[in-house]
């Protein structure tokens, strides 16, 4: 219990750090991170603000996901492309 608690406060200190990304940015630049991920991209490497508040951002982690599944569905011809209508 007193871990759960010390990992809850650690959290939330990383979330509210200055400079570090906040949902409204993750949620601005979801499709361009996923997009790197899904092409095989470290985003530990190139984007670790983003990767840590990934880490403590359940609600962002969960979009993130979704939107990388999908590219990888894509990706892997599992999913038709949206065709333009006229």
């Amino acid at each position: 219990m007193y871990e759960n608690i010390v990992h809850l406060i650690e959290c939330i200190s990383l979330v509210h750090q200055e400079g570090a990304i906040d949902c409204v940015s993750c949620d601005a630049q979801f499709h361009c991170w996923a997009e790197q991920a899904a092409s095989g991209a470290d985003l530990r490497a190139i984007l670790p603000d983003v990767v840590a508040h990934l880490e403590v951002c359940p609600e962002c982690r969960e979009e993130f996901e979704a939107i990388l599944c999908i590219l990888r569905a894509q990706q892997s011809g599992l999913l038709d492309e949206p065709q333009e209508s006229s």
